[in-house]
């Protein structure tokens, strides 16, 4: 991760995400001129207030409002007041989308946000969440399953030309097989990438059609595979400690959270609980 500072700005390069960067600002009182960039823009307030202006329209941005910015679209941000705003914006580009939306976007500019302005008290919260995990260095590894949730949430707000030569039943079939994958190898933890070239999709493609036929996503999924798994390993006496290493979670603390989120009960009361008849 590259960090660039500039005032009360930083510029966060993610290295493991091709074209996307996060830009957060903090107490920002500049009165910045109209310009346009040449990525899509996605950025919200998370203190203050500012005044967004757009398409000979003015704007006014407050905590939990989401604002969309296609490229080349003049548009201006400024301070509302003296106290200045806090925002944080994440920018990605064509690299980005073609890794992403493979299947339903042939050139980029068939891609476009349809809105400017979103009020989504789930996505502004998915948003800030995702800045914590750029930020948190031990969940690097589930970037890419929050940004697909992220996005087939924003895929409402979106503009596509949708390609027709994937048959639904086909989609549906790969699926069924990525299921049966996750589980005979949760222990080896296949990452998003690895699971969407097993079906045959790219990642944003796999992931918006995994949760339509499954009803959760693949990270999700992945979890309940390994709980599934770390249960008959409990069951049969195996140490709490040895089940957390095999299943890749990081220690035995970030194992009985996940255990204790999928069952209702920690390891040790699931172990003690249990009946044989």
């Amino acid at each position: 991760m590259d960090t660039k500072n500039n005032g009360n700005i930083k510029f966060i390069t993610v290295k493991s995400i091709d074209d996307f960067q996060m830009v957060v600002g903090k107490s920002v009182s500049n009165v910045f001129p109209m310009h346009v960039h040449q990525k899509f823009c996605i950025g919200l307030i998370e203190r203050g207030n500012a005044l967004l202006v757009q398409n000979n329209n003015t704007i006014r941005l407050s905590n939990s409002c989401i604002y969309l910015i296609n490229p080349d679209e003049p548009h201006q941000i400024r301070p509302s007041d003296s106290e200045g705003f806090s925002h944080l914006v994440f920018c990605f580009g064509l690299k980005f989308i073609q890794n992403y939306f493979a299947e339903i976007v042939n050139e980029a500019t068939e891609f476009r946000f349809s809105k400017s302005l979103l009020s989504n008290d789930k996505m502004w919260k998915e948003l800030i969440l995702l800045k914590r995990m750029i930020l948190k260095v031990d969940s690097r590894k589930d970037l890419e399953y929050k940004i697909m949730e992220i996005f087939s949430e924003l895929y409402q707000y979106c503009s596509f030309i949708q390609s027709d030569y994937i048959d639904e039943k086909r989609q549906s079939d790969n699926i069924s097989r990525v299921c049966t994958y996750i589980n005979n190898n949760c222990r080896e933890n296949p990452c998003l990438h690895e699971l969407a070239i097993y079906a045959g999709m790219s990642k944003f493609h796999f992931s918006r059609v995994f949760k339509n036929e499954v009803g959760i996503s693949p990270y999700d999924y992945q979890i309940q595979s390994k709980i599934k798994l770390a249960r008959d390993l409990l069951l049969n006496r195996q140490p709490l400690a040895d089940v957390a290493l095999e299943l890749g979670f990081t220690d035995q603390s970030h194992f009985s959270k996940f255990f204790s989120r999928n069952t209702g009960v920690t390891p040790a009361k699931f172990v003690k609980s249990n009946i044989e008849l």
